[in-house]
Formats: structure tokens, sequence, C-alpha cells
């Protein structure tokens, strides 16, 4: 898939959320990025907070919403140890 097929993009994006959702699946950073066909390294920032391209803002609020998900799960005790890494390897937080 392109990434710079904005209006497929968020439609693909917006059907992982769903599929998440009728599953009772943890929706992923990794996952989002496999479903899409994407090297998941591109949606990670570095320590500069920089990405190897340009992300689309469907990708950057998708990355928030999953985060904003994962932080979710963890101050409500559920799958804890999980949750914790995916915000440290994927969303920058420390341990």
């Amino acid at each position: 898939m392109k990434i710079d097929d904005t209006k497929e993009l968020e439609e693909r994006v917006e059907r992982y959320f769903s599929e998440c959702a009728k599953n009772s699946d943890q929706p992923r950073l990794c996952d989002l990025a496999k479903y899409l066909g994407l090297d998941q390294s591109l949606l990670i920032a570095d320590e500069d907070g920089q990405y190897v391209v340009d992300v689309p803002e469907s990708l950057l609020r998708a990355k928030i919403r999953i985060e904003a998900r994962t932080m979710e799960l963890a101050l409500l005790g559920v799958n804890t140890e999980d949750a914790m890494k995916d915000l440290v390897e994927y969303h920058g937080y420390t341990e």
C-alpha cells in the first residue's frame, strides 16, 4: 500500500480499528503496520521525535489512539506487562 493515498489509508486504518473492536483485540502499532503492509519502523520516531519518512496525519492519529488505549489498559491493570512493553518499545516511554 502507498502511504501517500490519504483516503485509502484512512479507510484501512478505520477498518483495522473496527476489526480490533469486533474481535476484542487490543490495537497495537506493530499489528497496524502489518495490516497496512508497512514496515513498523516507519511509525516509530527516533529519540528526537523524528520519523524516517513524512508520516501522514492519519497514521499519527492512529498511533495516538493506540497509545491512549494502551495507556488506559495499563492504568486499569489489564495486560499491564504487555502494555508497558508496548509503551516503551513503540511510543517512546521509559521504564
